[in-house]
């Protein structure tokens, strides 16, 4: 499997057009300051001159933060659980009353907020009392409102920046700004000739994780900051009231997304000390093609499966060398998945882990094109008929296999792989339990699967995908279904999107075959946007 990689300028940076290239690295170092970013203009550049500057979900987006890096699913993790301890409570209420008053100055707003952050998060002089923010000559007494480093004198990783308003009008997109800090602080320190050796190798090495605040007036908002083939920016908070309520939920949010900042820059510290030396002259591939971090760590020659979405990765364990699908997904089946293995109607599951943030990670069985194996979508009309009825057939017997009773939830023909059967062993019997007759059958795709009329739909459902009457977001999963989805030929289809939500990394074909997508059908329709 063929690793796409490349290098420039000497930062070992490479990939798709546009992305992590050397003209996207020309951009970067011909920016403005950051207070004077234009996002109208630097998001708006068509793709053929390198598309937009940031991936900050308008209109280009990447993976989802806590698939970038575990810190940001620990903050994710933190402001789910809703806990919050005294402490948090009383930063909370400080930050409240200091938010409370009009100010004529940012810098009072901003000096107040400092001294606060400080002492909740701990953070000393030594890391936060940066003499030159950037070291590009051109904007060298530019700077955000706040910063913190592993150590002010020999500066090798960020760990978190702020930006200061009054409120929340004003000039400028203060997350955008704070998007065109970090890009000078990396940039400028990697263009040096000489020293930064430490912060080179944590730049080839990571994805360079920082959190992001901004404080503006009277509202709180925490956003994630990494550089994958291009620099990311997601906003992982609401904007949170910053007035005193008293016992108002609102405040307790505040606390909770209080706490999760803090635990997540403890992991930040932890992560840029421990990071390994190396002699890494280029990034890892895998960053430049934003991948999660599991498949960095842990897997080989990852690329995104051709017939998948974004998240489904083929790549190869380096303990053995075979080859296997690795899957992210919010939600999934996978006790569905395995009870349906053990009865050979899917492929094997070999690992299952929940990681920080939400999200799950599922290596499975590669069923290979290579070996025959085809998208029941993709069989030809001369055989539809019969292969689909085996299909059915292995389907009943996939309903009736265990106990309780699992529903797949998305049986789209795209969602059904088969194959014409290999040759028999000598007595005549099968060689494989996926099927009675002339095809093998396996089905893939667990996300919506779950116990027959306790599991429901997780997701809103997509328009473009002839569901059954009752197939709709929260309402219960039925085996009738699956059958029915499975016989609607035209919602196996998919084609380019007219507009698309899709990241600047994958087609919308794809991202949106892999979600239900059909440029076809009508009537009762759904599947995630």
């Amino acid at each position: 499997l063929p690793r796409r990689a490349g290098a420039a300028a000497g930062l070992g940076l490479g990939g798709a057009a546009g992305a992590g290239t050397p003209e996207y690295l020309k951009r970067l170092r011909n920016l403005p300051p950051a207070s004077k970013l234009s996002p109208l203009e630097l998001q708006s550049v068509p793709a053929v001159h390198g598309g937009p500057l940031f991936d900050n979900w308008r209109l280009t987006g990447s993976i989802p933060p806590a698939l970038q890096h575990p810190a940001f699913g620990i903050f994710h993790e933190w402001v789910a659980t809703r806990q919050s301890s005294q402490e948090d409570m009383i930063a909370a209420a400080r930050l409240c009353a200091i938010a409370a008053p009009y100010y004529a100055y940012e810098v009072e707003l901003q000096m107040k907020v400092v001294v606060l952050l400080r002492e909740y998060l701990d953070v000393s002089s030594d890391q936060d009392s940066l003499g030159c923010f950037s070291l590009f000559k051109n904007d060298s007494l530019s700077k955000p409102d706040w910063q913190v480093v592993d150590d002010v004198n020999d500066a090798s990783c960020l760990q978190a920046l702020m930006e200061t308003k009054n409120g929340l009008k004003g000039p400028g997109d203060p997350a955008y700004q704070g998007a065109g800090y970090y890009s000078k602080f990396w940039l400028s320190r990697l263009d040096q000739p000489a020293g930064c050796e430490r912060l080179r190798e944590v730049f080839n090495g990571t994805c360079c994780p920082t959190l992001l605040i901004e404080v503006l007036g009277a509202h709180l908002r925490i956003s994630s900051l990494a550089w994958l083939g291009r620099i990311t920016l997601c906003p992982m908070t609401p904007l949170l009231n910053t007035l005193w309520l008293e016992d108002d939920p609102q405040v307790h949010s505040l606390a909770c997304s209080l706490r999760a900042l803090k635990e997540a820059l403890a992991v930040l510290r932890t992560f840029y000390s421990n990071v390994p030396a190396t002699q890494l002259q280029v990034r890892k591939p895998g960053l430049l093609l934003g991948q999660p971090y599991p498949l960095l760590d842990q897997y080989e020659n990852a690329r995104v499966l051709g017939r998948g979405g974004r998240l489904v990765y083929e790549a190869m364990r380096p303990a053995d060398g075979v080859r296997v699908v690795v899957k992210f997904a919010r939600s999934y089946g996978v006790e569905a998945h395995r009870a349906w293995a053990d009865h050979v109607l899917a492929p094997k599951v070999f690992r299952h882990e929940a990681l920080p943030g939400g999200y799950h990670m599922v290596e499975m069985e590669l069923l290979d094109e290579a070996d025959g194996w085809m998208p029941l979508s993709a069989v030809g009309a001369a055989v539809y008929d019969s292969v689909e009825e085996e299909a059915l057939q292995r389907l009943t017997a996939a309903h009736t296999s265990s106990k309780p009773t699992f529903v797949h939830g998305d049986m789209r023909p795209a969602n059904c792989m088969v194959r014409h059967r290999p040759a028999r062993d000598g007595d005549g019997s099968s060689s494989s339990g996926g099927s009675s007759g002339d095809w093998d059958v396996r089905f893939l795709d667990f996300e919506f699967a779950g116990v027959e009329g306790e599991g429901v739909y997780p997701s809103p459902l997509n328009p473009n995908v002839v569901w059954a009457a009752g197939a709709e977001y929260g309402q219960p999963l039925q085996r009738s279904h699956d059958v029915h989805l499975l016989k609607q030929r035209d919602s196996s289809t998919s084609s380019l999107l007219a507009c698309s939500f899709s990241t600047h990394s994958i087609k919308a074909a794809g991202a949106y075959e892999e979600h239900g997508g059909s440029s076809k059908g009508g009537g009762k329709v759904g599947r995630r946007f």
